[in-house]
């Protein structure tokens, strides 16, 4: 899948309902409630669910459980803050279409945009 590479600089304001950033001088919106759709959709199709049946020794009947699980979770994206040197610093990426994904130059301006995700009730998960 495609993904979007931008600089954490290049967000311009955070707010419960998703970012503002700047992109090719454009003002641009990252939609939480999209990305969470998003996730439930990829989450809940069958081929993932075969996926996770395999792998976790599921079977069909714990597909209630599963499914009330991530529809309960309010995942938005990833982040992973213990990148590699190579890997230019710690990033959050957003469930959007494609992929977005903000480096951030300190592990102080990844954890502020980090924190106000999840105080605004969205979650991340933890890619480290």
């Amino acid at each position: 899948m495609d993904t979007r590479h931008l600089g954490g600089e290049q967000i311009r304001s955070l707010t419960k309902q998703g970012i503002w950033y700047e992109d090719d001088a454009i003002e641009r919106f990252i939609d939480f409630t999209m990305c969470y759709e998003n996730y439930v959709q990829e989450s809940l199709s069958p081929e993932r669910w075969e996926s996770i049946k395999k792998f976790n020794h599921k079977s069909d009947a714990d597909w209630e459980d599963y499914a009330d699980r991530i529809r309960r979770f309010k995942y938005v994206g990833d982040r992973n803050i213990l990148t590699p040197p190579w890997a230019d610093g710690p990033y959050i990426e957003f469930c959007t279409t494609p992929l977005i994904r903000f480096k951030f130059a300190t592990e102080a301006a990844f954890q502020k945009v980090r924190i106000y995700i999840e105080r605004s009730g969205w979650r991340t998960g933890d890619k480290s």
